[in-house]
């Protein structure tokens, strides 16, 4: 037996030899290399995760192709631009030039229409990723917007000169203040707000303000009116930015520096200090009797041509997409709601004061008593 068992075992052994001189390999399992961690491979590899990232582009809040009607003097328009990556402005009409452009607005401006008959034309705005917005202009004719118009001032040569947009009514309304302004029969001026908050001036400090005003400010307003102060003016952004001026040019309020340094030093020069705006950007004008500024360029720029246009400027009031400039003999506006146009246009009187938001509501007055408004 034990002879049979070596005899089976020197037979394999023999078979094993002549494999191996003949070229054969023994196959085995290649040993596994790890990083330590019990898993193959020196590099772990996990499944890559994409992040979606909303994609958007939007020109002045609309997200769909725009209309705008524009005046027929030469002039530049300021686009504030929303968009999730880069964009680009091209197919400019002859008549038009890109001045700027930043990642958040760019600036057109336009010839003016010699010609006794409007324009049309339009340019696009782009976004990198694909999506597109075309922007229309309509120009008027050399005749018409900008002229001297009789309009229901009745003053025949009183103007009015300005470009508008459409626009979409987010405002709240204001029903305590035009219950106020109704009850009183009058109203000098005041400040509103498209979130519900707002003030109204009556006579020389009479006033009416809803929830929501800073209680300084609502404090202040009880100071001057128990002291018999005159209120000149008064201006509000929410509850972020606000300041009143009375008796001349004293002030009090929560202002940008820029702003705080043109008060103080009116005040200190002895100027009659008329008009104060500020709008939710920080952006503010100014004017008095015998000076008048804005911390926008743009402002600034269509402020000159309003006194330019109409002479003496008498109040400003900016947004952060538009501008309304009363003056002695024309109303200037640029990029405001229609809706604020209209009544401007409407009004019996000679518009002194405009206060008016990017939503449409507006409150018109001759500075002293007569008013119009939508709020």
């Amino acid at each position: 037996m034990k002879k049979i068992v070596s005899l089976f075992v020197l037979l394999v052994f023999s078979l094993t030899l002549s494999a191996q001189g003949q070229g054969g390999e023994i196959r085995r399992k290649p040993k596994i290399q790890t990083n330590g961690q019990g898993r193959s491979g020196g590099t772990t590899r996990r499944r890559s995760s994409t992040v979606t990232t909303k994609k958007y582009l939007r020109v002045d809040g609309y997200e769909n192709d725009i209309h705008y009607d524009v005046i027929s003097d030469a002039a530049t328009f300021t686009y504030d631009v929303e968009c999730s990556s880069g964009y680009e402005v091209s197919l400019l009409p002859s008549w038009c030039s890109l001045e700027s452009k930043s990642s958040t607005q760019f600036v057109i401006r336009q010839e003016e229409n010699t010609s006794s008959s409007e324009r049309r034309d339009w340019f696009r705005v782009k976004a990198t990723y694909g999506k597109q917005i075309d922007i229309y202009l309509t120009q008027a004719a050399s005749s018409t917007l900008g002229s001297d118009i009789s309009g229901s001032s009745g003053r025949s040569d009183y103007g009015y000169s300005g470009t508008t947009r459409t626009y979409t009514d987010v405002a709240k309304g204001l029903p305590s203040l035009t219950k106020s302004i109704n009850d009183w029969g009058e109203c000098k001026t005041g400040a509103i707000t498209e979130n519900g908050i707002g003030v109204v001036i009556k006579g020389g400090n009479g006033y009416s303000y809803t929830s929501g005003i800073p209680t300084n400010l609502a404090n202040k307003l009880k100071e001057i009116n128990d002291k018999g102060k005159v209120i000149q003016d008064i201006a509000l952004s929410g509850s972020t930015w606000w300041v009143v001026v009375y008796d001349r040019n004293a002030w009090y309020g929560v202002v940008p520096d820029a702003l705080k340094s043109k008060l103080n030093k009116f005040n200190s020069d002895g100027e009659e200090i008329r008009s104060v705006s500020i709008n939710s950007n920080g952006d503010y004008t100014i004017v008095t009797d015998k000076h008048y500024a804005a911390s926008n360029s743009i402002d600034s720029q269509n402020m000159d041509k309003a006194l330019d246009k109409f002479g003496t400027i008498y109040s400003a009031c900016s947004t952060p997409k538009g501008l309304v400039v009363c003056c002695k003999n024309g109303c200037f506006y640029s990029n405001i709601p229609t809706k604020v146009e209209e009544k401007i246009k409407e009004t019996s009187f000679i518009p002194k004061v405009v206060k008016f938001t990017d939503s449409g509501t507006a409150l018109v007055t001759d500075g002293e008593k007569k008013n119009v408004y939508y709020m």
